[in-house]
């Protein structure tokens, strides 16, 4: 069913996050360290990282994670490594926020090992977050510890743009990072094109001569393509056209002075004649 295209402005809705994924290196050759974690103490832990988060109304939250070398570990394990999470640098109300991974002599995570967890939250006002951790991504190398993360879930988003594509679907892009797909564009051909009458502002109007329309997408059947944010420019060449008009001009004015001259002359010869009678 055809309808106008309407632009919502409305805010897009959040979401809260479910998903975390971690990735990159602990090194291998930091010192061994035992006892506990404290976030707060940093030689109680060998490498943090911090990934956002948002709870159900659309806050956002840090979520650290602390990593700890805790040397050799039981076969197949190699070297384990134990972790603690903090939400918004508090552990108060968090559960599963702690645990221990395990590396074989490769530096990989031990084959047949489960490298996921999951850790509840509490938020303020919002509804409790359930987060599934992933750190199947992780190595342990002789390298620079490099962790990063990334999270499903959104805050609220504005509208910051419209797109049309070129098959003349309309979507409008939030602040939040998503994109949602709001209408598609219309295109309506005729059997007789050329029975379509011009009106005012370059605008076409059906006849009985063209037909009725048919209504379709753009792309489908006999239906062109949309451009977005194009104009459809003349396909006469506006230069040549001035230069053959000038042309035309001097050609005018040539022949103009051409028959000046032969009325003059005729006007003389009348008047020899004149004065010879």
């Amino acid at each position: 069913m055809l309808s106008s295209i309407v632009i919502p402005q409305t805010a897009n809705a959040p979401s809260a996050s479910t998903q975390v994924q971690l990735s990159g290196n602990l090194d291998s050759t930091s010192p061994v360290i035992t006892g506990a974690i404290n976030p707060t103490n940093p030689a109680t832990y060998s490498s943090s990282m911090s990934v956002q988060v948002y709870d159900s109304l659309g806050n956002a939250h840090t979520l650290t994670f602390f990593f700890q070398n805790a040397g050799k570990g039981t076969a197949p394990a190699a070297e384990n490594w134990n972790w603690t999470a903090t939400l918004d640098g508090s552990t108060t109300g968090l559960g599963g926020n702690t645990g221990t991974i395990g590396f074989d002599a490769n530096g990989n995570i031990v084959s047949g090992a489960t490298p996921t967890a999951s850790l509840t939250a509490t938020p303020a006002g919002a509804q409790p977050l359930s987060l599934s951790l992933n750190f199947s991504a992780l190595t342990q190398y002789a390298a620079a510890a490099a962790v990063t993360g990334s999270a499903d879930g959104s805050a609220v988003g504005r509208p910051q743009g419209v797109q049309v594509d070129n098959t003349g679907l309309v979507s409008v892009s939030y602040s939040n990072g998503k994109v949602v797909n709001v209408a598609k564009v219309a295109i309506a051909t005729f059997a007789a094109l050329q029975g379509l009458q011009l009106t005012n502002g370059g605008v076409y109007q059906q006849t009985i001569a063209s037909g009725a329309p048919t209504i379709t997408t753009a792309g489908a059947g006999s239906a062109g393509s949309i451009q977005s944010g194009a104009l459809e420019s003349s396909n006469v060449d506006t230069t040549q056209q001035l230069v053959s008009l000038v042309v035309l001009q001097r050609s005018y004015e040539a022949n103009a002075k051409a028959l000046q001259t032969s009325d003059n002359m005729l006007q003389d010869l009348m008047q020899l004649q004149t004065t010879a009678a």
